[in-house]
């Protein structure tokens, strides 16, 4: 197995736009090796939080340091371009660039950093996130949503990153593609001992994919459980409510099934 991701530590952490505070004092250590998925409803800060950890977004106060689960590196302690290098990050719109192919988006990390061999690794991400090697020379607009967003994975990692941030990455995706690519990623994350920290606002993608739930409310953590200990009940009055959502809808569909009797009533 590759070696394990880093760990991070945001320390009382806040910002805010003009009166309005988009994340509070927040304080969150995340293992080495983790996948924890930040869950919220919409304008919780969930976003905010996690574009701070890669400087998309600058705290007003407070720290992030990547590295040692004590004594990591505060993340204002190198040049931003230079942090985002090191960082992978995969969003909902994908954000390919339109006029380059696949290989060169997937390869514009590498060049960014001097790498002038670029064939053989922008190769192996094709294999990696299961791409026929031919779509090397397609054009974004040729792709479909799920290809798209696979191209997206495959630039995030390609410059040898040990820590993914996704932010809604199948957002924009049908529920066939959107549970598949979510297998995937999951299945990526242990392959390649990633650290993994993944914004969504569905609940039951984050009880299925992730190891750990973070719940946001108005800027600040109000939940932080296993998957397991959230379906058991803990993690508080808003957590709760989220996980309410997926076992009501397991519900229904349990009473429409033929074998309930419901179909036939």
């Amino acid at each position: 197995m590759s070696p394990t991701g880093p760990a991070l530590r945001l320390t009382d952490l806040s910002r805010s736009y003009g009166a309005v505070t988009a994340v509070a004092d927040v304080n969150l250590a995340i293992a080495a090796g983790s996948f924890v998925a930040l869950v919220g409803a919409s304008g919780s800060g969930k976003s905010t939080l996690l574009k701070t950890i890669n400087r998309l977004v600058v705290p007003d106060s407070g720290t992030v340091e990547i590295g040692g689960e004590i004594d990591g590196e505060p993340t204002d302690a190198q040049p931003d371009y230079a942090l985002r290098r090191q960082i992978g990050y995969v969003f909902q719109n994908v954000g390919l660039f339109p006029h380059m192919t696949v290989a060169d988006n997937i390869g514009i990390g590498l060049k960014l950093r001097g790498q002038p061999d670029r064939s053989a690794r922008i190769a192996e991400m094709l294999a990696l996130i299961g791409l026929d090697p031919a779509m090397a020379a397609r054009m974004p607009d040729e792709l479909s949503g799920g290809q798209r967003q696979r191209v997206g994975v495959a630039r995030a990692l390609a410059p040898a990153s040990r820590l993914l941030l996704m932010d809604e990455p199948f957002g924009a995706l049908d529920p066939v593609t959107r549970d598949e690519l979510g297998r995937e990623m999951r299945d990526l994350h242990d392959r390649l001992g990633l650290t993994t920290i993944m914004v969504t606002h569905d609940m039951a993608e984050a009880l299925l994919l992730a190891d750990r739930v973070v719940v946001m409310a108005k800027g600040r953590i109000v939940g932080d459980a296993a998957p397991a200990e959230l379906l058991a009940g803990a993690g508080g009055p808003e957590a709760q409510a989220l996980v309410a959502v997926p076992r009501d809808q397991a519900l229904r569909l349990t009473r429409m099934s033929p074998s309930s009797g419901a179909a036939l009533a």
